[in-house]
């Protein structure tokens, strides 16, 4: 059809406005990820020690009570103190797929009978490529009594059909799938990389300033990247950003998941089974949650005292994982000051709320057993302090009431907000 060109045009008022190409930051354990093993040693006689190229995440038989041990053996990092460096474990490589394309965050697992029920941005996707059935009505006036907006214009105030967006995977939707495990730290090619490919989709788009679009954990990357690159470099080259859901503050469910695992449901599976390949991992200490955020907040108690988002290094020591202390301060302040963080470009944030998220853990016993949970306020994973950062240094924030964290992608009037953002209005 006329409109499917690299990046497509769409008209407003009569005059020929572009289209924003996209990049794509998905969040934790949002990315397929793939390993090879040459291991002198394995947990148990049936966990493999040799095994070329293969899926480490997400493979759900691998995730069974049993082989489940295996798989923390192969997917946990190895922290070396003295040298202050994440590694693998000895004889495991570990790669992500597709760099650039969106591929290996469609679905969590590649497999064609979890694709489903594992989706992550592929609805999303569909909805930029195929507009046919979703008419995007999208004004200015479109803001509820749960938007903040700040005295700024949206990028256009016209009506939006997706379907003239002309946006295709592989040339104007581009994807920048990453190691979840690590933080920026551990991770300076990723920002090298990320920085050629938003040049790459640039000139590939005419020369068009792209519109960079994270989720989650995604969205603390896409905030460190940018305030590492010059002014001049995101006037050239960057249109806008949109977090979605972002865990910018971190979460509290962190604190149970270093205290005594999380399971994440998976039956027969013990949280503290897991917990050491949960604790390893560096970008789970990023997301442990900010203090200037959480305030006094208690967010841990027990019969001895009371943690708050202040108090991680005692939380360690009486966790029995002081080194927690030393990987904390590797990426506590890696972005500045949250309340006052500026990326440098105009930002769209949107996000979930109303839906019942943990906020506080009461321990009566051992670390190691279940605590009583209570709820608060949030996306159903990252808690409504967190996410309402980015009121901070956002042109428009919206919530969703009733949206869940990762299911927001799904919802039209997202897409259709998204789109408004990347059409760039026509110069007189």
């Amino acid at each position: 059809m006329i409109f499917r060109l690299v990046v497509g045009a769409v008209i407003i008022g009569g005059s020929i406005a572009a289209i924003s190409p996209i990049v794509e930051l998905p969040g934790t354990g949002g990315t397929q990820l793939e390993a090879k093993l040459d291991k002198p040693s394995s947990p148990h006689w049936y966990c493999a020690k040799t095994a070329d190229w293969y899926t480490l995440w997400l493979d759900a038989k691998q995730l069974v009570p049993g082989a489940v041990e295996c798989w923390c053996d192969n997917v946990q990092l190895i922290y070396d103190e003295e040298k202050d460096v994440f590694s693998n474990q000895e004889g495991v490589s570990v790669r992500v797929p597709d760099w650039g394309q969106t591929t290996a965050f469609e679905s969590l697992s590649p497999s064609l009978l979890l694709e489903g029920a594992t989706h992550y941005f592929s609805k999303f996707n569909d909805a930029l490529e195929d507009g046919e059935s979703r008419p995007l009505k999208l004004l200015a006036s479109h803001t509820s009594s749960h938007s903040h907006i700040r005295p700024r214009s949206h990028p256009h105030p016209h009506p939006v059909h997706v379907d003239a967006a002309g946006y295709s995977r592989g040339s104007s939707i581009r994807g920048a799938p990453y190691d979840f495990r690590y933080a920026p730290p551990s991770m300076e090619s990723f920002e090298t990389e990320l920085k050629a490919l938003v040049e790459e989709t640039y000139a590939a788009n005419d020369n068009t300033p792209v519109t960079m679009v994270s989720h989650s954990m995604g969205c603390y990357h896409a905030l460190y990247f940018l305030q590492q690159q010059s002014q001049e470099w995101k006037d050239t080259y960057v249109h806008a950003w949109v977090p979605i859901s972002p865990a910018i503050g971190g979460t509290v469910n962190e604190m149970k998941l270093f205290a005594t695992g999380s399971s994440e449901g998976i039956p027969g599976v013990s949280s503290n089974t897991v917990r050491g390949e949960q604790r390893s991992y560096e970008s789970n200490a990023w997301l442990l949650p900010d203090a200037a955020t959480y305030g006094d907040d208690v967010l841990v108690s027990t019969t001895d005292r009371n943690y708050t988002a202040s108090d991680l290094d005692a939380f360690f020591t009486d966790i029995d994982f002081a080194v927690g202390t030393k990987i904390r301060a590797r990426v506590a302040d890696l972005t500045g000051s949250l309340a006052t963080a500026s990326p440098g470009v105009p930002v769209y944030c949107y996000y979930g709320t109303g839906v019942d998220t943990e906020a506080f853990y009461e321990y009566s016993g051992s670390f190691d057993d279940e605590p009583v949970v209570t709820m608060g306020d949030g996306d159903g994973t990252v808690n409504l302090k967190s996410l309402e950062l980015c009121k901070g240094f956002s042109e428009e924030v919206k919530a969703f009431p009733g949206e869940t964290h990762s299911g927001l992608l799904d919802s039209s009037e997202l897409q259709a907000l998204v789109v408004s953002v990347a059409t760039i209005a026509a110069s007189n």
